[in-house]
């Protein structure tokens, strides 16, 4: 491909993209392009929502979890991992392009609603799921508590996706479990790697240590973890 060509309403023009052999090409070209766009996008077009827009677009082909996160979308992820927010209890991926409910918690809004694992969701509201990003569909799902959100859900054997209007209510993530499974073998379960993840990992060793149970060897089990904060994933490391 050796010319992009973009046509906004009535307006197109076309750029080649021959001479474009590596980044410092690449942020020139995208200069002119954007110069492009915002000489012919209507005035209530927001021009930062186009520059995020470009930006995800380009990070999107190297895999699903980078994105450039704008001010609102950051701040929502911060709350996400304090180990309490306003949801729905249901931990989701983007799978193929689909929302995919990995995880329903136990006595939650989503759990009592009768939400199921591996359930798509196909809706939000009005919107659509379909390639939307993970964070924007996260930030979505989750609001103030006692508000409610309508989902529209696709399960296996369905025809039709179906609507489930579910209030929100605080959720708390305990983010890690622990249990003793004989013959001196702990059993460790890291749900997310959130603000407290490191310091509720060495009080379930500690507590296992005491009985006993780190003896023989220790399981750590990190199966659906959807991830979260670096700094806690290198601390368990």
């Amino acid at each position: 491909l050796d010319v992009a060509t973009i046509q906004l309403g009535s307006h197109e023009k076309s750029f080649s993209l021959s001479n474009v052999t590596d980044l410092y090409q690449m942020t020139w070209k995208a200069k002119d392009i954007v110069a492009f766009l915002d000489q012919h996008l209507p005035e209530r077009v927001n021009r930062a929502d186009v520059e995020y827009a470009a930006v995800n677009g380009m990070l999107k082909t190297l895999d699903p979890h980078s994105v450039l996160l704008n001010p609102d979308t950051y701040e929502e992820m911060r709350v996400g991992t304090r180990g309490k927010f306003g949801g729905l209890g249901i931990v989701v991926s983007s799978q193929n392009g689909e929302l995919v409910v990995l995880t329903v918690l136990p006595d939650t809004p989503a759990a009592r609603a009768g939400l199921n694992n591996q359930d798509r969701i196909t809706q939000i509201e009005n919107e659509s799921t379909l390639n939307m990003s993970l964070d924007e569909a996260v930030t979505r799902l989750r609001g103030e508590v006692k508000t409610s959100v309508t989902i529209w859900v696709l399960r296996e054997k369905w025809e039709e996706p179906k609507p489930f209007r579910i209030q929100r209510e605080e959720i708390r993530i305990q983010a890690v479990q622990h249990s003793d499974l004989g013959r001196g073998v702990g059993y460790v379960r890291i749900k997310n790697f959130q603000q407290n993840t490191l310091s509720e990992l060495n009080e379930s060793l500690d507590k296992l240590e005491k009985t006993g149970a780190l003896r023989t060897g220790l399981v750590l089990d990190l199966r659906n973890d959807p991830g979260g904060l670096l700094d806690q994933a290198v601390g368990v490391s």
